[in-house]
């Protein structure tokens, strides 16, 4: 249900400037505002280009993450990603991102976002790094989202997303552990340039619901059990997660507390729209 925004988002799709081909893969997820006959429409004007694919039933949290209904349909080296009511915000973004993964080798990257505030239209970019940098696994699973921001700064290579563990499925956020699994060989690299734009608050978004994080970090929490027992043998990396999984449990605890969790979720979204 992303018809006031799955415009915006595919405008910014097709405007990409790039010296390779790129198909736009898109999985509407049985919407009933009218999603479905944009996305057709776009389909008609764009047919090579354009792929969607429509759900008869909703499937959101069905033993499967949303994306993973398009990674399994990507044909390309790559995969960019973008929610329905975010988008791209540079036509060079594809070409300057892959580009760069390509000369430095590595199977995931992220860019700076631009953040909307939903209440007064002023916008502000989250840029950890006013340089190009490496991040390390342990750096990506301890700082979290105080590095990123949703997935419209994602690209990952298609072999990652193709052979994805099972916990991935039922993991809280996708973001977190793209970049994760993204890492593990040779590091996630950032690049500085912002170049999406990240809509906060939408109708139908994850944050428009006033989430119960206690709940979201005890789901957490056994993401990163199960991500503990799939790494094996990488001992530097399952200390953090060991280290995570405790800071997780206590602000579960302390989250449980309906006073401390309204207080919780206005001061992120004070840090987010600020």
């Amino acid at each position: 249900n992303h018809a006031k925004y799955i415009k915006r988002a595919i405008d910014s799709f097709l405007c990409q400037k790039t010296l390779f081909n790129y198909e736009i893969l898109i999985t509407d997820d049985a919407s009933t505002d009218g999603s479905q006959k944009i996305i057709k429409d776009y389909q008609t004007k764009y047919p090579d280009i354009i792929k969607p694919k429509f759900n008869e039933t909703n499937q959101f949290r069905k033993d499967a993450q949303s994306h993973q209904a398009n990674f399994v349909r990507a044909s390309g080296q790559y995969v960019a990603l973008c929610d329905g009511d975010d988008f791209w915000i540079d036509e060079n973004k594809l070409s300057k991102q892959i580009d760069k993964m390509e000369k430095n080798d590595v199977d995931v990257s992220f860019h700076s976002v631009e953040i909307i505030n939903p209440y007064n239209d002023n916008k502000k970019i989250k840029k950890p790094s006013n340089v190009e940098k490496f991040y390390t696994t342990n750096q990506i699973i301890w700082d979290a989202h105080r590095l990123y921001t949703s997935v419209v700064s994602t690209v990952i290579k298609t072999s990652i997303v193709k052979n994805l563990p099972k916990f991935y499925n039922y993991a809280p956020t996708e973001d977190h552990y793209l970049l994760i699994l993204g890492s593990l060989d040779k590091g996630a690299l950032f690049i500085p340039e912002c170049m999406a734009c990240y809509d906060f608050k939408t109708d139908n978004s994850w944050s428009a619901k006033n989430p119960n994080l206690s709940k979201h970090h005890f789901e957490n929490l056994i993401a990163f059990f199960r991500l503990f027992f799939y790494l094996k043998k990488k001992y530097n990396v399952k200390f953090i997660i060991i280290l995570k999984i405790i800071e997780l449990f206590i602000k579960a605890i302390l989250l449980k507390s309906n006073t401390i969790n309204k207080y919780v979720v206005a001061r992120n979204l004070k840090y987010l729209i600020s």
